[in-house]
């Protein structure tokens, strides 16, 4: 009953749509900008490259809901940006909201992208790469043909521990989602509710978020 419940009544089936419309479009803009830097930080000689792998790092020590508040603070309604922008008469677009969600989302979770990737380069015989020039293959076309089926498997692996991450976040949904409601929210807000929760709801609610986990990993490993 609760799984006929969830699927058949909008009420409970919009927050699935809506975890899959902010995870997946954050794990896709965590990939293109995680493999890029890793190829350019991991390949080339460039300034501050020691720096910006410390602030990959240490974007992951920090909890998802004080990352979160922290992004309140600076960009919310009366944050500290909007108020320095309001002397000026301009302001920044609201961190509130399904936009903010993907903002917030893709800058705290591209560092798994970027890590899982940086570890799989380094790790390739540097010989590949001299043989492909060797034969007239040019930088891109080395990329594209050498170095990306190798990377593959790792590229997917970090877009896949991502995806898994954003949709089971609780923390940054509650804080910056406002209205817009995700299923770990709306597992919360069943089991816990001021009218007497619903544990029969929430523990389908929760099945289906752990078959979506399940489902991707079964995908990643069948592609890789």
């Amino acid at each position: 009953e609760g799984y006929r419940r969830f699927f058949s009544e909008p009420y409970y089936s919009r927050s699935l749509t809506n975890s899959l419309l902010v995870s997946i479009p954050a794990t896709i803009a965590s990939v293109l900008i995680g493999v890029p830097l890793a190829y350019i930080v991991t390949r080339y000689t460039i300034p501050g490259r020691p720096l910006i792998r410390a602030g990959v790092v240490i974007t992951l020590l920090s909890p998802p809901f004080i990352g979160a508040y922290s992004w309140v603070v600076l960009l919310g309604r009366a944050g500290l940006v909007n108020q320095f922008l309001g002397n000026f008469g301009l302001h920044v677009p609201s961190i509130y909201g399904p936009v903010g969600l993907f903002f917030v989302f893709t800058i705290t979770h591209y560092p798994f992208v970027f890590l899982v990737t940086s570890s799989a380069i380094r790790s390739i015989d540097q010989s590949v790469e001299d043989a492909a020039r060797n034969l007239g293959s040019g930088e891109i076309k080395t990329l594209l043909t050498v170095l990306l089926p190798i990377l593959i498997p790792s590229i997917t692996a970090g877009a896949l521990l991502s995806f898994m991450t954003i949709l089971a976040d609780f923390g940054t949904p509650m804080i910056i989602g406002e209205s817009f409601r995700v299923l770990p929210t709306h597992i919360y807000g069943e089991f816990i509710n001021e009218l007497g929760g619903n544990a029969t709801m929430a523990s389908a609610m929760s099945m289906v978020l752990i078959a979506i986990c399940l489902l991707a990993l079964a995908l990643q490993r069948y592609w890789a």
